[in-house]
Parts: structure tokens; C-alpha cells; sequence
């Protein structure tokens, strides 16, 4: 019978499964622990959540400062328009608005590039059948009434700028003159009072009360 020799296996330290030889896999003791994974998971959710916070605060606070901008940019605008129709003589704040719709109506019509400036448009559109009413109305001339009360509101305004003139200038001015018999002693103040009362002017007072000032050396 011949003789059976059997090779040896190296064996290099693996467990070996004594029915099949089939190598078995330790399990690396280097892996990281479940808990620390699930730390490491929840900081992660944690910073992205707070980086979607921050870009929406941005979003909003970006949106706010276009809005800001947007006004403060329009509120200038409307500033321009209004002391041009000022100084074109536009008194009444209606007649301003309506302008200033008419213009933003009609450059909208237009394309960007071709709309003209304010003052441009409105010196254009004067004979325009729609505008040209408020510019004859802004033309005419002052109502005799309303001239004969600007009169008086100048002149009372004179008279009394006269009076403290002459008192700053000499405060002894007036002493030692007859006494006035009128039995209204017509005092810078009550001046004052008179012009509240007759909204600016003097009225039927102001000959006397010139009369009585001159009577006391103040007014020429």
C-alpha cells in the first residue's frame, strides 16, 4: 500500500470553519458606534435647517430693501414733479396730482427708452385741449377782489414793520405827545389781534390807527 502525505496548510491566523474551510469574517472593532453616527446625523440636520433659515431671512431682507429703494426712489420723484409744477405756478395740490397720474398714464404707453422727463412732457402736452385749461386758469389774472385783499394784507404788513422799526430805533419815540382822544389805543399787539380777527388786514381800522401813530411821531 503506498504511502499517503498530506501538505501542509499554512495557516495564517483566520478562523477557519472546521466543515468547509469557508473563511469567516471578523467583524472590524474600527466601525463607529450607532450613537455617535445618530449625533453626527442630527448635527447635520441641525446645520442645514439653519442654512435654509438664513437664506430665507437674505430672501426677506433683500425683498425689503428693493421695496425701501422702490420708495424712496418714487417718494424723490414725486418730490421733482411737484416743485416743478410749483414753480410753474400750479397752486392747488389737485391740479398737481392730476399732472403727475397724467404723466405716469402716459409714459407707460411709451417704451422705456423713449419716455421723456417730467418737465418735457408737461411743456409738450400745453396746448393739449385736456391740460391747457389749467395752464390758461394759471394764467389769468388776479381777481380784483382778491387783489384789493392782498393790498391790505400788504400794507398792514408795512404798517406794523414801520411801528417796531420806529420803537426798536428810538423807544422814547411818542413820549411827551398829546394824549390821543380816541378811545382805541391802537398797540402792536392789538393790531395783531385786529389783523386775526379781519384775516390779515387792518379793515376799516387801518386810517385810524395810521392817524393815530403819526399823532405820536412814529410813523411818517
Amino acid at each position: 500500500m503506498a504511502e499517503e502525505t498530506t501538505a501542509a496548510t499554512p495557516n495564517n491566523g483566520a478562523p477557519t470553519n472546521s466543515n468547509n474551510g469557508a473563511a469567516i469574517h471578523v467583524q472590524d472593532e474600527r466601525l463607529v458606534p450607532s450613537f455617535r453616527l445618530e449625533q453626527e446625523l442630527s448635527a447635520k440636520r441641525v446645520a442645514e435647517e439653519a442654512q435654509q433659515n438664513s437664506t430665507r431671512e437674505i430672501a426677506a431682507l433683500r425683498e425689503q430693501l428693493e421695496k425701501a429703494n422702490s420708495t424712496i426712489a418714487s417718494t424723490a420723484l414725486n418730490h421733482n414733479q411737484e416743485m416743478h409744477l410749483i414753480d410753474q405756478g400750479f397752486k392747488a395740490p389737485s391740479v398737481r396730482r392730476f399732472f403727475r397720474r397724467e404723466y405716469q398714464a402716459a409714459v407707460s404707453e411709451l417704451p422705456s427708452d423713449g419716455r421723456p422727463e417730467f418737465g418735457a412732457w408737461l411743456d409738450a402736452n400745453r396746448e393739449d385741449p385736456l391740460y391747457s385749461v389749467h395752464f390758461e386758469r394759471n394764467a389769468a389774472p388776479i381777481a380784483p377782489e382778491e387783489q384789493s385783499a392782498q393790498n391790505q394784507t400788504n400794507q398792514s404788513e408795512s404798517l406794523i414793520q414801520a411801528i417796531q422799526a420806529a420803537l426798536t430805533g428810538n423807544p422814547n419815540a411818542g413820549a411827551g405827545q398829546p394824549a390821543d382822544n380816541r378811545a382805541k389805543e391802537w398797540t402792536v399787539e392789538e393790531m395783531r389781534k385786529l389783523r386775526a380777527r379781519n384775516g390779515g388786514t387792518l379793515g376799516a381800522h387801518a386810517e385810524d390807527i395810521k392817524a393815530q401813530w403819526r399823532a405820536k411821531g412814529l410813523i411818517k
